[in-house]
């Protein structure tokens, strides 16, 4: 039995006693000697809890001031409001953080939510949050403003308990308290990360390549000196990316700046991009991006890393080929295939009132003058005729070759039908001319078929059949003229005769 306890229980008799005495004496009456007794004994008891609670806490006190005060970091207790409001703290605090008392109170004013690195204040609050659901004790990895306002990182132990302490913003409040240790093995791996990027720095230097490494936080892009070099331009490391992705002064296209923007927000690890990147005169250089995401503690890609490779040569050449295998060889205008296919992804999408012309034209007895001249002289015929065909038209109409000596031209978004007449009149009139060969004159006509688009149909084998059979019933009369699609007569035009005297031309096949 302690000291306390003792005392308690003399406390306990005198008081027994002295109220014996008073109701032998008639000084008190029945029912208040036992009101009386029952005060001593709660009186007798409350003191003993007392003297064993303040005997317990001078013994704990050394303990915990040598605990808050001497652990490898510090304590801090706040409540748990919108500022994290600041209850106590020990020197550890200050002492780890490099503060004197009076600087730290001034610069966070009171609220330990402002000590907190910025960018981890969200986080911080959530954990806090979900801990104090359940009173749940937590570890938290978080980051500090540390004097010079530098960033240092801390892991916090976390408990929670209610508070009634009259100083309080409420007379029952979350009170939290937290234990920042750990500070020496996360400045080694901070040192270790400052280091890690110090070679990154050095490699992205010495690369052959241009190498970017892009804060999605911040939206900051820093890029190597070989973007500079390669572009005539230089972007700052604090430029934000938005600023160089819209406006007369952006980098790249608009659509290949939505599609940068969807591999920014994209969840995947690498990530591969094929995009247009302006050089400073205005013209641009394909390049193929690269990037690999860096994952943050809320499992969000915060970093971007990777290169940009110049893939402008091979794209160009790709494109070149491409353009070759939708292009006739001859006379480099769209062979068959590709003439059908872009005629009718024109008319698929086009509304129906829209007034195109369809014009099928054939060279008039064209194997005369192979026969007779030759399969050389034969292409070069081809070739003359298809450049006199493409100087007539504009760059929106669809011009192709579709068989040995036939071609097809589209001429879309007509005033009226009148225009396309005498835009094929001109036509047939540049292909009638004299060519020569070995001192002999050989004259060249054709024969054209003219189809409207909705009128006569609406699909490219329609309006192919319908000027086909135009362009026939001027075959088999005579030749060298057009005619408009008529379901009975088509009216036919000549044209009028270039000949020169004493030319031989290709009238028999």
């Amino acid at each position: 039995m302690t000291k306390n306890i003792k005392i308690a229980m003399i406390f306990h008799s005198i008081a027994t006693a002295f109220a014996i005495v008073s109701r032998l004496a008639g000084l008190i009456t029945s029912d208040i000697y036992v009101v009386v007794q029952s005060l001593i004994f709660a009186g007798a008891t409350t003191c003993a809890i007392l003297f064993s609670i303040r005997e317990r806490t001078e013994l704990d006190s050394p303990i915990l001031e040598l605990v808050r005060n001497y652990i490898p970091g510090g304590y801090v207790e706040f409540y748990f409001d919108e500022k994290l409001t600041i209850r106590s703290y020990t020197p550890g605090i200050l002492r780890h953080m490099g503060y004197i008392e009076s600087d730290f109170e001034k610069l966070f004013n009171n609220s330990f939510l402002n000590a907190v690195a910025p960018d981890d204040r969200t986080m911080l609050l959530e954990r806090l949050k979900s801990g104090a659901g359940a009173l749940k004790s937590q570890q938290i990895r978080f980051r500090v403003l540390s004097d010079a306002r530098q960033i240092m990182p801390v892991v916090a132990l976390i408990t929670y308990n209610f508070s009634f302490v009259k100083n309080a913003p409420k007379k029952s409040h979350l009170v939290v308290r937290c234990l920042l240790v750990d500070f020496s093995s996360v400045k080694s791996e901070e040192a270790d990360r400052s280091l890690e990027a110090e070679r990154y720095k050095i490699v992205a230097e010495q690369s052959d390549d241009i190498v970017f490494d892009y804060n999605v936080r911040d939206r900051i892009l820093f890029l190597n000196n070989l973007f500079e070099k390669k572009f005539g331009y230089k972007i700052m490391p604090t430029t934000d990316l938005r600023t160089v992705l819209a406006g007369d002064d952006a980098i790249t296209s608009h659509d290949d700046a939505e599609k940068l923007i969807a591999l920014i927000s994209s969840s995947e690890v690498f990530n591969e991009l094929n995009l247009r990147i302006k050089k400073f005169d205005g013209s641009f250089i394909w390049c193929k991006l690269t990037s690999t995401a860096i994952y943050g503690a809320d499992r969000k890609p915060y970093r971007l890393i990777g290169k940009i490779v110049d893939i402008d040569v091979p794209v160009k050449e790709k494109e070149i080929l491409l353009e070759k295998t939708l292009r006739d060889s001859l006379t480099g205008l769209y062979n068959k295939v590709t003439t059908e296919s872009v005629i009718t992804e024109c008319l698929q999408t086009s509304p129906t009132d829209s007034l195109y012309a369809f014009v099928l034209l054939d060279i008039d007895n064209f194997k005369y003058i192979n026969d007779n001249f030759g399969h050389i002289c034969g292409d070069r015929v081809l070739g003359k005729i298809a450049t006199n065909i493409s100087a007539l038209f504009r760059s929106s109409d669809i011009i192709g070759r579709v068989g040995g000596d036939e071609f097809v031209v589209l001429i879309r978004d007509l005033p009226n039908e009148a225009h396309a007449i005498k835009k094929t009149a001109a036509m047939l009139s540049s292909i009638y001319s004299a060519f020569s060969l070995e001192n002999e004159g050989f004259t060249i006509a054709a024969s054209a078929g003219i189809a409207f688009f909705a009128k006569h149909g609406t699909t490219y084998l329609e309006l192919f059949d319908k000027a086909d059979a135009a362009m026939y019933k001027v075959k088999n009369s005579g030749k060298n003229a057009y005619a408009v699609y008529d379901n009975t007569t088509p009216s036919i035009k000549k044209v009028a005769s270039l000949a020169r005297a004493g030319s031989s031309t290709g009238v028999k096949k």
